[in-house]
Formats: structure tokens, sequence, C-alpha cells
């Protein structure tokens, strides 16, 4: 009669306490049929097959129908899909899969969970190789069999009369849950039943699962309970439980024919997550990731920070603050706007809280904020650049200004140089008449005199001349060396027409130097016609060449006229081809010497004397 009562009393707050807990329970979806399967992250975002339809759902947008239209790629792209599939795996297999529906990923997904998904580290042995149902954890796995429990890769086992449902790691041990024998701790190959004062597990379990001291257990007959380990409390959360899930908040979702419900009386004391999405400086978006390297920031700007919060237990009571400098918390909105009214380092910090007191890691942002250009030396630097600037630009006017100047006084140069090139030969062509006339008259005279074959002679001397004159007529100047060779070729052009005989000599050690062609000439000319035509003892011409600053000094020294015969002036020399030469080399010298051409003459004691004429010849044109 006791017992009796006693199990109806149990009955009715079993019941009652189930009916409290469902109460409690919020619904956030109902599909249009029922929920064959789905999975949550830390984020809220939520995969949800039903009969017939895969969906996306997340608590920022509207769901999201998968249908023939998306690859498996796309699929995969979703944020959060992959890891929710195939956690640290997912980046390993997500190429592999592409080729896949997204029906078939999610029906493939018991499959792919071991077989591709996981490395045993050695090979299956015994009875592990039945096995098709496995337990997978961070350093260890489990094959289950119908009433035994084997450790992969390990001596561990454990066996039972009942059949084994699932298994999980309790703590530093083992929990084994079975179908009419309840739960079962499990260590170093031995086993005990799970006891708890006052606490009565049920016996037929189809699964369950340990996160953070609380044990959830679904039982055969569809009902959902939560173990709390530390307090040693077993309640309920809902009835004709048909899948569940849990977040990082022990946050408790399951599913109950087309709804999902999400239930949190048993969630811990974790702190909410804060996402910085955007970071506005002047209304211009920068990523937040790469806000440091930017140097953007400018006092006087206005630094905009969009902040974005998840919090599974109760989204309404997140507390955004932010913090200046490790200054005081501030309480703000999601939007948070910080003028920066000063330069130099700028920390910035957020946090997230609840009214429980739970406060996130604050997230920071060390900045650099620069003066304002007006605050600064670049106004100054800016001003000074400006100057050197317009002194650069009226520097270069004016240097075009010279330069268009110096060209046209170049050109203005060259229009005199071509006249005077133009003069010069004009010059020239005057001092050959005379020459010619004077070596045509001696030939004509051999030819009076009957001396044919002298006169032959000089002809064909005379043309070897004329050639050379002809070919040195355009030339400008000439070297030292082809002056010589054409005075040794008229020397021995005057030797064979000339009545008389005479010698003649030329001295000289100069080379490399360039002069205006036939300068010499007409003068050793004048010193053969007027200086030895009358009897002489020794009759001789020299020539003696030397140079002297900036002139080819040319001394011509003839022994003419005897001592008996009356003295004449030096000027008794004085031709026409001295007032061309002297023209000429005034054009040409730079310097500007005041006599170009000199006499000299000397008598000696026996009567004899001699006459020298000096030539200064430019060497250096302009």
């Amino acid at each position: 009669m006791n017992h009796r009562y006693f199990r109806h009393i149990a009955l009715f707050f079993t019941l009652s306490f189930f009916f409290c807990a469902y109460a409690k329970a919020q619904e956030i979806y109902r599909q249009k049929n029922d929920v064959i399967e789905f999975k949550i992250d830390d984020r809220g975002r939520m995969l949800i097959t039903d009969s017939f339809e895969l969906y996306y759902k997340t608590p920022a947008i509207k769901t999201i129908l998968i249908d023939d239209s998306f690859s498996a790629s796309e699929y995969l792209d979703l944020p959060g899909v992959c890891e929710m599939m195939f956690g640290d795996k997912c980046e390993e297999l997500k190429d592999s899969l592409k080729s896949n529906s997204p029906i078939d990923l999610i029906s493939r997904m018991p499959e792919m969970g071991w077989s591709m998904s996981y490395d045993f580290g050695c090979e299956l042995e015994g009875p592990e190789k039945e096995a098709e149902n496995f337990r997978f954890f961070d350093n260890e796995s489990w094959a289950l069999l119908d009433s035994s429990a084997h450790k992969i890769c390990d001596d561990e086992e454990y066996h039972f009369d009942y059949v084994i449902s699932d298994l999980v790691l309790f703590d530093d041990k083992k929990l084994v849950a079975t179908q009419g024998m309840g739960l079962w701790v499990c260590a170093e190959n031995k086993a005990r039943k799970l006891y708890s004062p006052g606490v009565e597990f049920p016996s037929d379990i189809e699964t369950m699962d340990y996160q953070d001291g609380i044990l959830l257990i679904k039982t055969k007959e569809d009902a959902l309970l939560a173990y709390d380990t530390e307090k040693q409390i077993l309640s309920g959360v809902a009835s004709d439980v048909s899948l569940y899930d849990r977040d990082k908040w022990n946050v408790i979702y399951y599913s109950s024919g087309n709804r999902i419900y999400k239930f949190i009386d048993q969630h811990n004391d974790l702190a909410p997550d804060l996402f910085i999405n955007d970071v506005y400086i002047n209304n211009r978006w920068f990523n937040p990731d790469n806000l440091i390297h930017k140097g953007v920031l400018v006092q006087g700007y206005d630094l905009k920070f969009d902040l974005e919060s998840y919090y599974s237990p109760d989204p309404n009571e997140i507390r955004y603050q932010y913090s200046i400098a490790s200054g005081n918390w501030i309480d703000c909105a999601k939007e948070v706007v910080i003028p920066l009214n000063k330069s130099g380092q700028l920390v910035v910090s957020f946090r997230l809280g609840t009214e429980d007191g739970n406060y996130s890691k604050p997230q920071s942002f060390k900045l650099h904020v620069s003066e304002k250009i007006s605050q600064t030396l670049w106004p100054y630097l800016f001003g000074i650049l400006a100057f050197f600037f317009m002194i650069a630009f009226v520097s270069l006017l004016r240097s075009r200004s010279k330069y268009k100047q110096a060209k046209r006084e170049r050109e203005k140069m060259e229009l005199q140089i071509d006249l005077l090139k133009t003069q010069q030969r004009l010059k020239q062509a005057q001092m050959n008449p005379h020459f010619l006339y004077n070596a045509l008259n001696a030939l004509k005279g051999l030819v009076v005199l009957g001396e044919t074959r002298k006169a032959a002679d000089g002809i064909g001397q005379f043309a070897m001349l004329m050639r050379s004159l002809l070919e040195k007529m355009d030339a400008e100047n000439i070297s030292i060396e082809e002056e010589l060779e054409f005075l040794h070729a008229y020397l021995k052009l005057e030797q064979s027409i000339r009545a008389f005989e005479f010698d003649y000599k030329i001295e000289t050690g100069l080379s490399e130097i360039e002069i205006p062609s036939l300068m010499i000439q007409p003068f050793v000319e004048n010193a053969i016609i007027h200086g030895l035509s009358r009897y002489v003892a020794d009759r001789s011409v020299s020539i003696i060449l030397e140079r002297e600053s900036y002139y080819l000094k040319v001394m011509i020294i003839d022994k003419g006229r005897g001592a008996k015969e009356e003295a004449t002036s030096i000027k008794t020399h004085e031709s026409k081809a001295g007032q061309l030469f002297t023209e000429r080399c005034a054009k040409l010298d730079r310097f500007s010497r005041e006599d170009y051409l000199l006499y000299e003459k000397e008598s000696y004691p026996d009567g004899s004397s001699q006459t020298s004429c000096i030539l200064y010849i430019p060497i250096n044109r302009i």
C-alpha cells in the first residue's frame, strides 16, 4: 500500500515537472514536415532537414531553401555549413565533395563521419572489424558492438548483458548507456553503475551527450533529461523529443515533430560573443582587420564601429560597452561613434556583458591619430616648397629666355662666320691671280729665249702646282705639313723657270698645327722676285717656322740687294699681298694683334744685306 502510494506520488511530480519544463521551452522554428535531422553552431546558424527539403537558417537572415539550384560548392560556402557538417575536417573534405548535391551530403554524413574524416591510427582487428557504430573523441576512438565497447588501437574493452546504445567521455572516465541496465561508469577495464543519492536514472537510454558538467539523456520513450553532475540533480527537459543538440552556452535545442525548441534553463556562465563587422572613418568603410595598417586616422574625423553579438540564452539582455585609453566602461548601442578630438595614440576597447555580470574578453584597437594638417608643420613646408617652386619656375623662364637669346646670337655668329669664310675665299682668290701672272710671265720669258726644254719642265711643274692649288682653295685651313709641301713644290717651280739660280731652305720642328691655306706663298714669291732678281754672289731664301703663343711665326729671309746699291725703304716690299694678308689675319684672330706683317733689313760691313719678312699667322681660329 505504502509502496504503491509513493509510486503514484513520484509519477505525479515527474509529469508535473515535465509539463513545467516543456512550458518553459521556446519554439523557434516550425517546418512544413517532420524534422529528421538538424545541427546548430555557436552563432545560431542551423541546418534543418525535414521529410523532403533542406533549409539553412541564421538569426540575422530569413530561411534559405537549399534546392536543386544550389551546387555542393555553393552550399558548403554558406557561413558555418561546412564546419557544422565536418568540423575541423571541413577544408580537407571540401574539394572532394563538390560533385555531390546538398541532399546527398546530408544523407552521407554518417558514412563520411568515420570513413572519410577520421584516421584510426591502426588496423581494426577482432570484433572491431564487425562494428558499425563508432564514437570519436580528441584522443581516442571507440567501436560499439551490441553488448561490448572496444577502444580502438588499445586493449581496453567493456562487456555488458544488455545492448549498448551510446558511449561518451565522462571527465577522465567513460560513461556507457545501455538499453535495460541504465548508465555505467567505466575505467581501467572495470565498470560500475552510475549512482547519485536521491537520483533515479532511466534504464532504457537511446543516446546521450556530455558537456560542461551537464549530461543530456534521451530515453527510449523520447524523453529528454538533463543531469547536473555538480549539483547531482536530474531534471526533465522535454518529452516526445526526436533530436537534440546544444551550443557552447549549454542552451539545448530539440525537435518534436515539425517543430524545433530552445531550452535555456541549463545554460552556463559564458559571456556573449562579440563581433566587429565594420569600421567607418568619416563614412568611409574599412575592414577591421586592416584598420591598424591604414594610417588614415586624422584629428577631427569621426570613427564609427558597427558591433554585432550573439548570446543564445537571451539576446535581449546583452550590454554593449566601450572604453577609451583603458578608462571607464561606457554603455553604448550597436553603433559607436568616437570623435577623434586629440592626436596621438588611441586605444579603443569593446566588450559585452549580461545582467548576471558576465563580461566577454575585451577586443582592443591600438590606433594612431595624426594631427590636422593645419596644426602641423606641413603648411609651412608646403609654403616653402611653393616659394622654391616659384623661384625655380622664374629661373626656368629666365633660362629659357637666355637660351633663346643665346640661340639667336649663335645663329647670328654662324652667319658672320659663313660671311667671314666667304670673304676669306674672296681674299684668297684675289691673291691667286698675282701668283698666276708671275708664273706665266716667267714661262713666257723662257719660251721667248728659246729655252723650250726648260719651259716644258716648268709647265709640267706648274700644272702639278695648279692641281695642288685647286685642291686647297676650298679648304678653310690646312695642316702645317700640307703648307710646307705646297711651298716645296712652288720653290721647285721657281728654280726651274727663273733665269738665275738660287737656293732655299725651310726650317721647322712643328707638327699638328692648322693654319689658313696659302698664307705664306705670296711672301716667298715677293722674296724671290724683289730680293733675288738682281745679281748677288749668294742668292738664297730661308724660311723659318716656329710657334709664338697663339701664332705661327714665319720668317722669310732673302739675301738680295748688294751693299753698294742705294738703300731703300723696307716699305718697298709692301704689296697688295701684304694688305690682303693683314685683313685676313685680323678677321681670324680673336686676340686682335697690332702687327701681323713686319719687314726687317740688315746691312753688313762687306756691303751685303738681307731682308726678313716676318708673318704672324693665327693658329686658334674663332
